[in-house]
């Protein structure tokens, strides 16, 4: 988190904090004469090494100490002295027959993201000084009822019993009276001080850690304060966030205890205010895939992340690398009246969204005991008691809410896998703010919106998907990669140009999940462009948006990887489209590459007569015939089989809707009659209409009676094999 200036302090802290300092230069220059230099300690510099390090790799001179991360096992990290040592201990390394390159660990600014509102329209009403209305939104101060994360039906079987969750911030104040009841572990970890790992509290300024905290897992019930949206689950502090962090400390947060952590929530990323794409470095990218694959005894660590906050200043969350990988989940932000803020980050990678600041109310939740927080107790809108505070918000408010309700979810089910959780995710959102532009459904039946991914998350449909979830099937890829290219898109036309994209035949009975796009292309103004990935049934992932460059922007050219969850559910099979657009005169570019890459699970092939049917799903000798009903739920086989259900277990929510019906279209070799009777002597055909369409082909019918749906009838589906 950045630094704030006094400014930002109210007077009575920042005078202080100007005293104290002055009293430390005052200890610091006595008895130092004018001729006299201070001694300056020298900094450690890492060294990053792809490859393999001799058994005699400590002896090169100045090396203090040479690190082999777990999660990265072709990465090493090399500790040097100082600059002079680490400079000479590069060409060392570089020489060596098995190091394919060494070099200075990647480091980067990272920021909270928070989010200090000062629009009129967002200040707290002072006569209410707030409530946790995204847990319970009862309409107060001009909120609408309802836009919430409907968590309390959830609670009365599932509150994080047994889940580990993690808040990866600037610090986390475990002593907190909210915090501490659930942070009773020894899981917690601090690299920003080597002189106390296991204390994740920092010092006391930082803050933003603890505000997460205790929306994702506070305790509940206990008669203060307020409630975690997981109160029962335990709370671990990992405080690795400065104003820079280095490739590795980001690494090995995101690799710790990855066995015993479940979750990890992460409100902070690369500056809001750039629109240049910034993201992990190798280590970090290992650390989320490895984590992925084997976390949690091979179902994967759950990886939440903020969205962002810069859409004021043009930035998209595409453009973040963390936000923007397949092993995270996105998080963008609701307002209290059910509205999609102004701050909240656009993106084909965004998959949920959780209430924050942004309409009337901003957030209430944990601050640090006493007057060092945010609320210091003296202000008139927020709480008299300043261990609490109703002013937090941005997406940062919004990841650590979703972090709770996948505590929820593992507890109901721990088998869930992390491909498994983002699906159940997809398919429990809410759609908020119906009539802004840019929602749109793809052809599985998927609703998404760039600000919102799949809507307001809600936790009581969640955690009931999870509790009786079949699990996906294990995942896969496919790709096409296309180089050497010299492709010039149109300058200063909006239709641009479309490149056809066709899948290899062996894969594209791919139901698809996550679709990455890498592009290389030259351009000296990429603010200009727009990339879209169009899919065959005609699902548009906006990719690069067109935007304002910023003064500090480099703004020249392509590299970069985005990610889209707008084609979850639908088939590969087809011809893809990649977009490219310029609608601004003045600057040609050119595409130099692309690989466009769809991750997903494999089909299997569904029997297309009825005999390969019963050898699929019988054993010589079972009782198959047509007149047969083995599970004994009034469906014989023979409409089992054109219903695409399973004939071997009872179908018990097709007998709490008789007046609907499912229908395989896929299949030829049978015929569909749908009647209707008043009496149950006459019989004549029935009216049916297509409800919807699964992911799967599977049609839903209503029948309706001749007459009309409010006419009494019965139903009957004649189901025959063709002669």
């Amino acid at each position: 988190m950045a630094h704030q200036a006094c400014g930002s302090i109210p007077v009575v802290r920042c005078a202080l904090f100007l005293s104290v300092c002055i009293l430390l230069a005052l200890v610091l220059t006595t008895g130092a004469g004018a001729d006299e230099k201070a001694y300056v300690r020298p900094v450690p510099v890492k060294v990053l090494v792809r490859g393999k390090l001799p058994a005699d790799k400590v002896k090169i001179d100045g090396a203090l100490e040479v690190r082999h991360p777990h999660w990265a096992p072709d990465y090493w990290v090399v500790v040097f002295r100082d600059e002079r040592s680490a400079d000479a201990g590069l060409r060392v390394l570089r020489a060596m027959p098995d190091v394919g390159s060494a070099r200075l660990l990647s480091t980067a600014a990272r920021q909270s993201r928070d989010f200090d509102l000062n629009d009129p329209l967002a200040t707290f009403d002072p006569t209410e000084r707030g409530y946790q209305w995204h847990l319970r939104n009862t309409g107060e101060n001009g909120a609408t009822i309802g836009i919430d994360l409907n968590v309390a039906t959830a609670w009365n079987t599932f509150r994080g019993a047994g889940v580990a969750v993690a808040i990866l911030d600037d610090a986390v104040q475990i002593s907190h009276p909210d915090i501490a009841p659930n942070a009773g572990n020894s899981l917690h970890h601090d690299w920003l001080d080597a002189s106390t790992p296991l204390d994740p509290e920092g010092a006391s300024l930082e803050e933003h850690g603890t505000a997460c905290a205790g929306l994702a897992a506070g305790r509940g019930g206990n008669g203060i304060g307020i409630s975690g949206v997981a109160p029962d689950a335990s709370l671990v502090g990992l405080r690795m966030l400065g104003n820079t962090i280095d490739d590795e400390v980001e690494g090995a947060a995101l690799a710790h205890e990855e066995q015993a952590i479940h979750i990890k929530s992460s409100s902070w990323g690369p500056s809001d205010r750039t629109t240049e794409p910034d993201g992990p470095a190798e280590l970090a990218t290992a650390a989320l895939e490895h984590g992925a694959r084997t976390g949690r005894g091979g179902l994967g660590t759950l990886y939440v992340w903020a969205a962002g906050n810069g859409r004021d200043d043009g930035d998209f969350s595409n453009l973040d690398g963390y936000a923007n990988s397949i092993y995270t989940i996105a998080v963008g932000a609701v307002t209290d009246m059910g509205k999609i803020t102004d701050y909240g980050e656009l993106g084909a990678n965004v998959l949920i969204s959780a209430p924050s600041a942004g309409g009337g109310q901003e957030i209430t939740t944990t601050d640090l005991v006493g007057i060092s927080g945010k609320n210091t107790g003296l202000s008139a809108g927020n709480f008299s008691n300043a261990d609490y505070r109703n002013n937090f918000g941005g997406t940062s408010a919004a990841a650590p809410q979703v972090a709770g309700a996948l505590a929820l979810m593992l507890e109901a089910n721990s088998g869930l896998g992390w491909r498994d959780v983002q699906e159940i995710l997809l398919r429990s959102g809410r759609r908020v703010d119906p009539d802004a532009p840019g929602w749109l459904e793809n052809s599985a039946g998927f609703q998404f919106h760039p600000a919102l991914g799949a809507g307001l998350l809600d936790v009581t449909a969640a955690v009931g998907l999870a509790e009786n979830w079949a699990s996906l099937p294990a995942q896969e890829k496919a790709f096409v990669a296309t180089s050497g290219l010299s492709l010039t898109v149109p300058d200063g036309d909006d239709a641009g140009i479309a490149v056809p994209i066709s899948f290899p035949e062996e894969a594209r009975n791919l139901r698809v999940e996550h679709v990455t796009v890498d592009v290389v292309m030259r351009h000296a103004s990429k603010s200009q462009v727009r990339i879209n990935l169009v899919s065959p049934a005609g699902t548009v992932s906006p990719l690069a948006i067109r935007h304002t460059a910023r003064g500090s922007d480099p703004n020249r050219d392509i590299d970069w990887r985005f990610m889209s969850v707008f084609h979850w559910g639908e088939q590969l099979a087809g011809e893809w489209r990649l977009q490219f657009a310029d609608s601004v005169p003045g600057v040609t570019g050119t595409v130099e590459s692309y690989t466009v890459t769809a991750y997903g699970s494999r089909s299997p092939r569904d029997p297309s007569t009825y005999p390969e049917w019963v050898a699929a799903h019988f054993l010589p000798g079972q009782e198959s015939d047509p007149a047969a009903d083995p599970d004994h739920d009034g469906y014989v086989n023979l409409l089992e089989y054109a219903q695409a259900t399973d004939p071997l277990e009872v179908d018990r929510q097709r007998q709490q809707e008789p007046l609907e019906f499912r229908r395989n279209p896929a299949l030829k070799d049978i015929t569909w009659t749908v009647e209707s009777s008043s009496d149950l002597d006459a019989w004549i055909p029935a009216q049916s209409t297509l409800l919807r369409t699964d992911i799967d082909g599977t049609e839903i019918w209503r029948a309706t009676s001749p007459e009309g749906e409010t006419a009494s009838a019965y139903f009957r589906l004649r189901v025959e094999l063709r002669q």
